[in-house]
């Protein structure tokens, strides 16, 4: 298969929300940005829904002034905000961006690996020159397909108006958010379906190996037992390991990096550090103005997520400019079709993922055990 060409890659402070009522979105813009559509579908949008899909809310009935006679179900007042569920948060686009590659339809992202080989040695007039060459292998990730849709009834629709609420456009929210969050699962665990070849940031098998950390005094190298500056020794260890293994070309007081905690644990950033050279300051004030380009991300599935024991990262954004990790979304959202029936309507929409790729591993340290 032909390798894909590369959409948009963006940054994790990239990655954000776009308002697509804005009047310059055409459907070439959403196309860039990982969201498209079937022929069909946008016929279908056209002949069954009009602008409905395109965001026209409900505009719901006013309350009538209450008085001493009227039924109760006329002093009812309805807020204006629904209450929703809470889901955990979803950290891979701030950690590692998103790599918008291929299509919906391709079946794999490849990525070419290049090595230069040679090694010059001492000229002579006799003798061969040394020739030089490159060695070349491709890294191979496994594109998803994943599914999911609704269903709208006539009388669901005209009661839920009743109380207030736009069920077709709180559906759609649902089918947005549930692909969202399975692609979120991907980006940290991968999938296995048997055959594929898709990972996560927790188990791309170029990952470098877990480093476990220095025990503290307490004899224990969690971070529950440990002082500040202790904490402060771990942070400052995995920084010199990072510059030692990427051969210089990371350097955490020039470079943008990441580091990624477990949600369980990114609040012992609170403890006090004091030292001859810095004097007295929480560890948190002390990582931002010593690495003022780096940033701390709380993540849900680091907590215990190395054989029961938590575990962090710090990740170089880039290496010699290029991407140490890359967050491959081919699709992030598709919307596929429309039927409308005579109580109703139905949607199905799409998304693609090929999981994780860690193209640098250079520029990732592993630590567990805090």
């Amino acid at each position: 298969m032909k390798s894909s060409k590369i959409v948009l890659d963006l940054s994790p402070n990239q990655v954000k929300a776009y308002n697509v009522k804005n009047a310059k979105t055409t459907l070439n813009t959403l196309k860039s940005l990982g969201i498209s559509m079937t022929d069909k579908a946008i016929e279908d949008i056209d002949m069954y829904l009009g602008k409905e899909l395109r965001g026209i809310g409900y505009a719901g009935d006013s309350i009538t002034t209450p008085s001493i006679s009227t039924p109760l179900q006329f002093l009812q007042a309805f807020f204006p905000e629904v209450i929703e569920t809470v889901t955990a948060i979803r950290q891979a686009d701030n950690i590692m961006g998103r790599t918008i590659v291929g299509s919906w339809k391709d079946e794999e992202v490849i990525l070419p690996i290049l090595e230069k080989l040679g090694r010059p040695k001492p000229y002579t007039d006799q003798s061969n020159f040394p020739l030089a060459d490159i060695n070349v292998n491709y890294e191979k990730r496994s594109i998803l397909r994943f599914e999911e849709g609704l269903e709208v009834n006539i009388l669901e629709e005209e009661r839920s108006q009743a109380g207030h609420i736009n069920i077709s456009n709180e559906k759609r929210q649902a089918v947005a958010e549930g692909l969202d969050i399975e692609a979120n699962e991907i980006a940290f665990y991968g999938y296995n379906d048997g055959t594929n070849n898709t990972y996560g940031l927790l188990n791309d098998p170029n990952l470098p190996a877990y480093v476990t950390v220095n025990p503290g005094v307490s004899g224990s190298g969690q971070w529950k037992l440990k002082t500040g500056a202790e904490i402060m020794n771990d942070f400052k260890t995995a920084f010199s390991a990072l510059r030692k293994q990427s051969g210089g070309n990371f350097d955490p007081f020039t470079d943008s990096f990441t580091i990624c905690l477990p949600i369980g644990c990114i609040d012992y950033l609170q403890g006090v550090i004091l030292t001859a050279e810095i004097g007295m300051q929480t560890l948190e004030n002390w990582i931002k103005a010593s690495y003022p380009n780096g940033k701390i991300i709380a993540v849900p599935q680091f907590d215990e997520a190395n054989g029961g024991d938590n575990i962090f990262y710090i990740i170089a954004e880039k290496i010699k400019g290029k991407k140490v990790i890359h967050n491959f979304r081919p699709e992030t959202f598709r919307i596929l079709g429309i039927e409308k029936r005579a109580k109703g309507f139905s949607e199905v929409y799409s998304n693609s993922t090929a999981g994780v790729m860690v193209a640098y591993p250079i520029g990732v340290v592993r630590y567990t055990g805090i």
